[in-house]
């Protein structure tokens, strides 16, 4: 099998995974518009980046601009790893989001239920 369309097919779907996950969370308003944006911009740039590794690789090769080899096994498995990284730090910063926003809204009701108490009293 070529190396290209393996690189592909590991990493593509973890990068159309972090994108449509972005839309979702956008969609299910966790997400600003603002970050929403960034991280479509990100995840679609890696997206194109992964489809263009190939024609980038032959132009600089037939230009004289690398002396490096063609793409191996570890550079594909390198990239998965990177990408799959990408992919849990991206899933542990939005639960460290809805736990910040779960804390706040316990920190107020806490305060609301003290500040009657202390009314009553």
């Amino acid at each position: 099998m070529n190396k290209y369309i393996l690189l592909i097919l590991l990493t593509a779907p973890l990068a159309l995974y972090g994108f449509f996950n972005v839309i979702l969370s956008y969609k299910l308003k966790k997400l600003r518009p603002l970050h929403a944006s960034i991280r479509l911009v990100f995840w679609g740039t890696l997206l194109i980046g992964i489809f263009s590794v190939r024609p980038i690789s032959d132009f600089l090769y037939a230009h004289d601009l690398t002396d490096t080899t063609p793409l191996s096994i570890f550079d594909v498995l390198l990239a998965t790893g990177i990408m799959i990284s990408l992919l849990l730090v991206a899933r542990t910063y939005a639960r460290i989001a809805d736990l910040e926003t779960r804390l706040t809204e316990m920190h107020e009701k806490l305060s609301i239920i003290l500040s009657s108490s202390r009314l009553k009293k």
